[in-house]
């Protein structure tokens, strides 16, 4: 037998396996049906119930904007931008200011360090003084939900995701921020030529951008990281990755959004479709378990993960992925830095709480050098009783449902823990599949190498 027929005998059988091995991912596909099927019976309900719960929320939300809609409350206040102490009485500074859910802008002012924190006028004449950030004339409610935990040996055959973060990214631009440290090393699966798509409709010029290649910024993460994520609280301003897009932006991607969000970016390996077996492949070397993704079930989401839980912690409800294998923690006073999962959690509401006196101009109005501030600023606003009232309502509504919700929370988590031996049941299967994937990934492998050999032994004129 000469070295061609030889090694043409092993082409055909890694062939032959390849083909073999897409007919089991088939059939273990088919038999796992069943399995996805329970599971999204017990979470469909479960999630509907979750909703309804947030629904209350949303319309005690509604029923707070409506009076800020009629005029009997305002979302606006003076803000001080200025302080000349050095004068007699002191003057200063003012603009009519519309409240944000995203912080203030960094103002800064002479002698004064008013530039580092969010100065107001109240309707008596006082002022407060609070960090930029600082949410003010709002209320906060935390959001329901069941928080699922995803690998990577649970995504479907077409399913392309490598990863998710949130992100930042102004107008006219190609420079995307990852907001997370650079520790984190969820960035080591990201490669020239991936696909990145948004969240958020308008901020890439078409439904998906390119990777053209990697760099660096400093950022401020304190606006994600909380006290709940302990080992996460004192990231601050860090030095992240950024990731270069192939077109500008003709939106932006702000930390957070005005309405409070954030926004997260996807980033998507070139999809292929399954035309043949080889197409099944994925590279030997995957981590199965590697970054894994936490994220809030909805609607969309029915089935997905390998655990879910139970969540009304607040925290943003992005779906956010790490890389637990970089896990750390306590060390920060060696130098190195915390490596924690990303804080994901049911999500957080907001209620426009306003003022009954508004500011007597328009908002982005000035006013500098004022030496008063108890007259001449507010006008009182007239009230509206059935707007109140309907707050009143929409609260004892919520309260109600939230209380029902409880009262029925050891049942919502059992099902949930029977959702969960369904999921460790089904994970057999997709673990079964996932080997299979790598296996063909590492059979085209050898098959390419057998291949060049050929080829080599045919060029040298080795074939005796």
């Amino acid at each position: 037998m000469t070295l061609t027929n030889d090694i043409n005998e092993k082409i055909k059988a890694e062939n032959d396996g390849i083909e073999w091995l897409g007919d089991q991912i088939v059939l273990l596909d088919a038999e796992k049906e069943k399995w996805d099927a329970a599971v999204n019976t017990i979470d469909k309900p479960l999630v509907v119930e979750i909703d309804e719960v947030n629904q209350t929320l949303a319309d005690v939300q509604t029923a707070y904007q409506a009076r800020i809609n009629v005029g009997c409350r305002t979302d606006m206040f003076w803000r001080i931008v200025g302080i000349d102490s050095t004068a007699t009485p002191t003057e200063y500074d003012l603009v009519v200011t519309k409240i944000s859910l995203n912080g203030y802008d960094d103002i800064s002012s002479s002698g004064t360090g008013i530039g580092t924190m969010l100065a107001y006028v109240a309707v008596n004449g006082g002022i407060t003084s609070l960090p930029l950030n600082s949410k003010i004339g709002i209320t906060s409610d935390n959001l329901h939900g069941i928080k699922y935990y995803n690998e990577p040996y649970t995504r479907d055959i077409g399913d392309t995701t490598v990863g998710n973060f949130i992100g930042t990214i102004g107008l006219g631009s190609t420079v995307l921020t990852i907001m997370e440290p650079y520790s984190d090393n969820l960035w080591d699966d990201f490669k020239v030529g991936q696909l990145i798509t948004s969240d958020k409709d308008g901020v890439l010029s078409s439904s998906s951008a390119t990777i053209t290649g990697f760099g660096s910024a400093v950022t401020d993460l304190s606006g994600i990281t909380t006290a709940q994520f302990t080992s996460q609280t004192g990231v601050g301003i860090t030095v992240v990755p950024t990731i270069l897009i192939n077109t500008q932006t003709i939106g932006v991607a702000t930390g957070p959004e005005s309405d409070g969000s954030w926004v997260t970016f996807n980033v998507l390996d070139d999809p292929t479709g399954i035309v043949t077996a080889s197409d099944y492949a994925i590279e030997f070397e995957f981590n199965p378990f590697s970054p894994q993704t936490l994220g809030v079930m909805n609607g969309d989401r029915i089935g997905i993960g390998t655990f879910v839980e139970y969540n009304n912690v607040g925290l943003t409800s992005n779906p956010q992925s790490w890389r637990p294998e970089y896990e750390i923690s306590g060390y920060a006073s060696d130098g190195i830095p915390d490596v924690v999962a990303p804080p994901v959690g049911a999500g957080v509401i907001y209620y426009m709480d306003g003022w009954t006196s508004t500011p007597n101009q328009a908002e982005g109005t000035t006013k500098t050098g004022v030496d008063d501030l108890t007259t001449g600023l507010y006008n009182s606003l007239p009230s509206c009783s059935a707007e109140d009232t309907a707050v009143t309502n929409a609260i004892n509504a919520r309260n109600t449902k939230e209380s029902d919700f409880a009262a029925g929370l050891t049942d919502f988590n059992t099902k949930l823990t029977a959702s969960n031996a369904l999921r460790k049941e089904r994970d057999e299967f997709n673990m079964r599949i996932f080997q299979a994937r790598t296996t063909i990934g590492a059979s085209i492998e050898d098959r390419d190498r057998l291949e060049s050999l050929n080829r080599t032994i045919e060029a040298q004129g080795l074939d005796l």
